[in-house]
């Protein structure tokens, strides 16, 4: 696999001087917010950006010297294809390509682009509408569920919102790219509510999860309680990607942890739900494939089970740190974990949750580094 960004130690023909590569390459970069390759007349991958790079992997190429990547690639071929018909016809060449990339079928746009009087032939990849393809991701996994889900983008904004949540399809989709601000706006309603919920978002920007109660006046005027909870996902990269709200009335408390855990298992990331001692509460789907589990008989287990014998003690201490509330959260907790391919280091972020005094638990998101 590719381990580097920069191939320029691969032999190559081209008409120009590496330090004019690496200033248009620098140039690029820094004005291109998608994947970015520089190739020589030979298809030979001289330079890449990260999110270039990671594109390369997902299609498998193991070396930056495209012809001798073989043929039975079916994403070099189209690579090859497309630098080759750049550089001879000396004419931008555009296509559309789909495969898996972080877990899902994604469709990619490509540009490949001529450099004058260079020899070199840049390439450009953007995902297609990804915005589209989130939101059908979204409403896949979600719109079944039976409780109020909403996804905000990093602007506090809506980037999707379930039927339960809002049932009228025209309400619902005017909301997307919208806040609450403009919602109490539309409904002609006090903004306090706004304000509250902006507040709490806030919140989970800072603490990675939070639960609470809200009362407010449902469509038949009658007063309706429900219990909320939002709460980080990544993206696989590790960047946070959206924020996720969850809400189901407190009549249907029965329920409750069943369909919070449905919420759970549509993420890609392992959380965990521990008590004061560390025993599990709860965890989700990612953490049971993390470290092959086939039945939930695990719950009578400690985290602390899992963690190498030399980490045990620090995350001991950090752990402490969190039940005595010197601090409410930690982050970056960095320790061995016996997965379930063998030891491997992970990032763990502790995240204190109080709904009372006497019901207490802390949080665990799990990122892999």
């Amino acid at each position: 696999m590719l381990d580097s960004h920069d191939f320029s130690h691969i032999k190559r023909e081209t008409y120009v001087s590496e330090e004019f590569i690496s200033e248009l390459f620098n140039s690029i970069a820094d004005h291109f917010d998608g994947g970015a390759i520089i190739a020589d007349a030979n298809s030979c991958i001289i330079k890449s950006n990260s999110w270039a790079n990671e594109f390369l992997k997902s299609i498998e190429l193991i070396n930056p010297e495209l012809n001798n990547q073989g043929l039975e690639n079916e994403n070099v071929k189209l690579l090859l294809a497309g630098f080759s018909k750049a550089f001879e016809n000396k004419v931008k060449v555009k296509t559309e390509t789909s495969f898996a990339f972080r877990g899902f079928l994604r469709k990619f746009s490509l540009c490949f682009s001529p450099i004058p009087s260079s020899g070199l032939v840049a390439l450009f990849i953007k995902f297609v509408n990804e915005d589209a393809n989130e939101a059908e991701l979204y409403k896949r996994a979600l719109d079944k569920i039976p409780a109020d889900i909403a996804i905000f983008d990093e602007k506090l904004n809506y980037k999707f919102v379930n039927k339960s949540a809002v049932k009228d399809d025209k309400v619902r989709q005017w909301l997307i790219g919208k806040n609450d601000f403009d919602y109490c706006k539309m409904r002609n309603v006090s903004d306090k509510i706004a304000e509250e919920r902006t507040a709490n978002l806030r919140d989970v920007e800072k603490k990675g999860f939070l639960e609470f109660i809200e009362t407010f006046a449902g469509p038949s005027s009658a007063v309706n309680t429900w219990s909320n909870r939002k709460m980080f996902s990544f993206s696989d990269n590790s960047e946070r990607k959206f924020i996720i709200g969850y809400g189901v009335p407190i009549e249907d408390g029965k329920k409750d942890k069943d369909k919070f855990l449905d919420v759970l298992n549509s993420l890609n990331e392992s959380v965990l739900e521990i008590d004061f001692s560390g025993k599990f509460l709860l965890f989700n789907s990612a953490w049971k494939d993390l470290i092959g589990l086939t039945s939930n008989n695990d719950l009578e287990h400690y985290l602390l089970d899992y963690i190498h014998e030399e980490d045990k003690a620090k995350f001991t201490s950090d752990f402490e740190k969190v039940i005595s509330e010197i601090n409410e959260e930690l982050d970056s907790i960095p320790v061995r974990i016996k997965a379930r391919t063998g030891y491997l280091w992970i990032e763990l972020k502790l995240t204190k949750k109080a709904v009372s005094r006497k019901n207490k638990s802390i949080y665990c998101i799990i990122k892999d580094i």
